[in-house]
């Protein structure tokens, strides 16, 4: 018999009856005992592949006596596995696999790990092979170095008396056993081995073989032109080998997703290859092919492209003294938008000796009138403010920081701050776009706020926007407002994020995919179906007789609006008990001293928020089923509600989310959310029909299960994330997306329509296989998956104050200002109290900005690249003073100052390096110190300057770079370890990957990016 078991597991665990003639394996588990074999994210690894043996059950022993650090990496508390296992697992150290049969095959210990191209390689696999093979009685592999500095595998062999080595049948035999970067190069015989005093073999001391003593490892194709020769030496450089063949698949000896870009942006620098897309790597995998696929490219287009002829035209740029009186202007405009709130203010305090003489049942029926109120006149403002100061949007392209400019800078910050995501989704939203002149038809589906030239946009009968869909029909561009037209044909769907931009068209009937954008100048033609960045045809959208869609109907009309009235009292009621135990604190107690309850007070109004959102959701839309239900409907005003209780909690406890509390909160709404999982911001989940997996991490930004609306009907279908899935920032998941275990979707990408297989990464619109993705082990299971108590519990107080801390920032500016406008109102007149009180505000919001900012340099200090887990004190110090920025900084503060030359202070006072005179429409940046923007830099709305990524629940940040007059366009995403070269642009919803390079003056669009010939 054969037994198995190391004294952590009382001796003996495994076990096996020696059968002569039959391979010798450490048998089964013994009664009462637990085998499991785990990959290095503690994954159960499929059977017949190598993994670390790992021993559970009751005869464990409880750790090392006075050696906690090493109890806790090695015997570790695992959540339930696929196969059910929750419990204590103790790390043997050794490598095995299963047999077909159930018997444990021993490989040898798993310290004999080694990296080679990237790939971490078990020594003791390639060894248990060698042993297998007859005549071989003993095999070392070695990762040697030789004299031109390549590290290559080197098997060492000891052969059986009179045993010739047949070296051929050993490499057809290895070739069908392990992956292509795991083959040895050398195959050695020797007599005898060197050994180390325990016995064990002296790896260091094997002998490099001689140059010239070993035949070729293979036959090799060598580069036959000078297209594939470049490439060729491009490979060799970043594979640290010469044993490369211009027929091998990239991914095959070791290629991954950020070695394909460092390669392609090599490239780029030699005019052959200049417009080469990362995407080329993952389609055409050879050298040759690669070649290919240039010289083809070349016989069509110039590969060095030529400048946009736009660009390239004289600019006629806004003066020096335009822009600095377009600068004071906007300035003054900022003040006025702060003015309005405290008018208002100072006008409630003005009435007040006349509210005191009504009624509480009045003054109850005016606050909710007031606020209710609140939407249409708000909304009537905007509109009267639009026709005033720009009239009509006309196509045409306009110097930036010009007047006209100006002029569609106030109008745009208008709309923006109008109440319109409470409109969204019901018909309402359509009439205020047409009050604003858009040409909108009947039964039209809006689902989307982000449209902004409205008098250049048409929409027809019965048209359907969906969520996040952009039709703003203007980008900015190398100094340049650009504004065009947008039309959506009769019946046309615009899909989950789509983008189209100005100069497009879509046709009656047509479609335009999730994730997918149409580019300016591009129709597409009716009952087209289009998909990807840039959308291409991919099918017909078949004729089908529609029954007339009936339109809203004066009872849904009512119960939309007591819907939208409903959601607009969310923030009013649960205000309420905070303003009365505020103000028995101030009678009290005075009104200084009070302001140190507002730490407390804030986290009971986050708990009353929580509150009515659940109440509402549960009493007023009740449970949601999947299906289909008809637009117009109670039912859909019921999906509605739903839905606005999720969209609600992203504005008002936007500091809740991303934090361990997340997955509390959306169980509470419905979701079904395991152990451990990871939910940050969303932009969108369906909460009933949604399950995340243990272990799963939903990244910022993510849309999940949004309904299709189309026809009149409502598709609502069920999602499903698998255990240990990542799904990256702006990822789309469709409803009915079924993703399985240990998955990964990348940023700004969508999931494949079909269920992925497990262990499978996806990236792009539409999804493609991601092949070899690296993985980071840098950090042991309890810094990742499996953290022990006190890191859970230290994780839970930071986070605390994360989702309290705005809150008291928030109560405490306008506890002070309405303190300061009731003493100003005694004593001076209502004019004097409106202005100072502006002062006061702007003062007030500027303080905590820098008061932010210190916090940062206290927490964090400078960003530098570097990796960090998710269960670390950096990542909740990071998240806190995200926190702050998000809810607090940025809506109260740096709303109003995008798209002025006064956006990226803030930024700077964090430490991000920012040049003169950047166009600046998004706050999507992060880790501050990483991200470097040159001179006259354009940041479109919606852009993500992503300098760190969660993969594998591990944050890696490092720096990304803007060239001057670089574009990034709206939508997109740049990934860290980037650089967009002077003068190039990024264009649409378009993925830049880590590592590439974008040479200067050229255009690029796509998931991930390609080159656009000649602009």
């Amino acid at each position: 018999m054969n037994t198995y078991g190391p004294t952590e597991a009382t001796v003996v665990a495994t076990a096996a009856d020696f059968v002569p003639g039959q391979r010798l394996t450490i048998g089964r588990p013994l009664a009462g005992y637990e085998s499991l074999l785990l990959d290095q994210l503690g994954q159960l690894v499929p059977l017949g592949q190598a993994g670390e043996l790992c021993i559970g059950g009751p005869a464990l022993a409880a750790g090392y006596l006075n050696r906690p650090e090493l109890s806790a990496a090695k015997f570790n508390t695992v959540s339930e596995l696929p196969n059910g296992f929750v419990g204590r697992l103790y790390r043997t150290g050794d490598l095995a696999r299963f047999e077909a049969e159930g018997n444990i095959d021993f490989l040898g210990r798993i310290d004999t790990q080694v990296k080679i191209r990237g790939f971490r390689v078990e020594l003791a696999e390639i060894e248990s092979l060698l042993l297998q093979w007859p005549g071989i009685r003993n095999a070392a592999v070695a990762l040697k170095e030789g004299a031109d500095g390549v590290k290559k595998l080197i098997a060492y062999l000891i052969l059986a008396p009179d045993h010739l080595l047949d070296e051929r049948a050993v490499r057809a035999y290895l070739r069908e056993r392990l992956a292509p970067y795991m083959l040895p190069a050398a195959l050695v015989p020797l007599t005898a081995f060197p050994l180390l005093t325990s016995g064990k073999v002296d790896r260091k001391a094997l002998p490099y073989p001689v140059s010239g003593d070993q035949p070729p490892a293979r036959e090799l194709t060598l580069p036959r032109n000078p297209l594939e020769a470049a490439i060729y030496a491009a490979w060799q450089k970043r594979f640290d080998t010469a044993d490369i063949s211009v027929t091998d698949d990239f991914f095959d000896i070791g290629g991954n997703s950020l070695l394909a870009s460092l390669i392609i942006s090599e490239l780029r620098q030699q005019p052959d290859f200049q417009g080469l897309s990362v995407k080329e790597m993952y389609t055409r995998r050879t050298i040759e092919a690669l070649a290919a696929a240039v010289a083809a490219d070349a016989a069509t287009a110039a590969a060095s492209p030529a400048p946009d002829p736009a660009l390239a035209s004289p600019l006629t740029r806004a003066s020096t003294f335009t822009r600095l009186i377009t600068a004071i202007l906007q300035l003054g405009s900022v003040a006025a938008f702060y003015a309005v709130p405290v008018f208002f203010l100072n006008l409630s305090l003005h009435f007040r000796p006349v509210f005191a003489e009504w009624s509480y049942l009045a003054l109850v029926l005016a606050g909710v009138a007031s606020v209710v109120g609140y939407v249409p006149l708000a909304c009537l403002l905007v509109v009267l403010v639009k026709w005033l100061i720009i009239g009509r949007f006309r196509a045409g392209e306009y110097p930036l920081w010009g007047f006209y400019y100006f002029r569609f800078w106030v109008v745009k910050k208008l709309v923006e701050a109008a109440p319109t995501p409470l409109l969204s989704a019901t018909p309402f939203l359509a009439l205020f776009y047409r009050l604003l002149g858009a040409k909108i038809g009947k039964n039209v589906y809006l689902g989307t706020t982000r449209v902004l030239c409205f008098d250049l946009l048409t929409i027809g009968d019965g048209a359907s926007i969906a969520r996040e869909a952009a039709l703003l029909g203007y980008r900015i561009e190398r100094d340049r407002l650009i504004i065009g037209p947008t039309t959506v044909g009769r019946d046309a769907y615009v899909g989950l994020r789509a983008i189209m931009d100005g100069h497009t068209s879509l046709g009656d009937g047509a479609e335009l995919d999730d994730l997918s954008v149409l580019p300016a100048g591009r129709q597409v033609p009716a009952q087209e179906g289009w998909l990807g960045s840039p959308a291409r045809r991919v099918r017909e959208v078949p004729l089908t007789p529609l029954r007339p869609v009936a339109g809203p109907g004066a009872g849904y009309l009512l119960a939309q609006l007591s819907a939208i009235a409903l959601m607009l009292l969310v923030p009013t009621v649960a205000s309420l008990p905070i303003i009365a135990l505020l103000y028995e604190s101030v009678q009290r107690f005075g009104a200084e001293p009070s302001l140190l309850s507002l730490l407390p007070l804030s986290a009971l109004y986050v708990l009353l928020l929580i509150v009515v959102l659940v109440a509402i959701k549960r009493v007023v839309a009740g449970r949601q089923a999947d299906g289909t239900l008809p637009l117009y409907s109670l039912a859909y005003v019921r999906h509605w509600v739903a839905d606005a209780v999720l969209a609600q909690s992203l504005t008002l406890l936007k500091s809740l989310y991303a934090t361990i509390y997340t997955p509390f909160w959306l169980r509470l709404l419905g979701a079904k959310i395991g152990y451990r999982a990871e939910v940050s911001t969303l932009n969108h989940i369906s909460a009933e029909h949604l399950t995340v997996g243990a272990g799963s991490f939903l990244a910022d930004s993510v849309s999940v299960g949004a309904p299709r609306v189309q026809h009149g009907l409502v598709s609502v279908l069920p999602t499903v994330v698998g255990p240990r899935t990542f799904v990256g920032n702006g990822a789309v998941l469709a409803g009915g997306t079924v993703l399985g275990t240990n998955n990964l979707i990348g940023a700004l990408s969508s999931a494949p329509t079909d269920t992925p297989p497990d262990g499978t990464s996806w990236v792009g619109s539409p999804a493609f296989l991601l092949p070899n993705r690296p993985v980071s082990t840098s950090f042991a299971p309890e810094l990742t998956f499996d953290p022990p108590a006190r890191l859970v519990w230290a994780r839970r107080i930071i986070e605390l104050f994360k989702i309290v801390l705005p809150f008291t920032f928030t109560f405490i500016t306008f506890a002070v200002l309405y303190h300061y406008s009731h003493w100003h109102l005694l004593h001076y007149t209502f004019w004097s109290s409106v202005v100072t009180g502006t002062g006061a505000l702007v003062g007030l919001i500027f303080g905590f900005s820098i008061l932010t900012a210190l916090i940062k340099w206290i927490l964090i200090g400078r960003y530098r690249p570097s990796e960090k887990p998710l269960w670390s004190s950096f990542v909740w110090r990071n998240e806190l003073v995200n926190s702050l920025c998000e809810s607090y900084v940025y809506p109260f503060w740096q709303a109003a100052l995008l798209g002025t030359p006064f956006a990226t202070w803030f930024f700077q006072l964090m430490g991000s390096h920012f040049g003169h005179s950047v166009y600046m429409d998004t706050t999507e940046i992060t880790e501050f110190d990483l991200a470097w923007v040159a001179d006259h830099a354009v940041l479109n709305n919606g852009s993500t300057i992503q300098t760190h990524l969660f993969e594998d629940r591990v944050m890696k940040m490092s720096n990304l770079r803007i060239g001057r007059y670089a574009t990034v366009g709206t939508s997109c995403v740049v990934l860290y370890d980037s650089v967009i070269g002077p003068g190039a642009t990024l264009k649409s919803l378009s993925l830049l990957m880590k590592g590439e390079q974008l040479p200067a003056n050229t255009r690029w669009q796509g998931i991930p990016s390609s080159f656009i010939p000649n602009g």
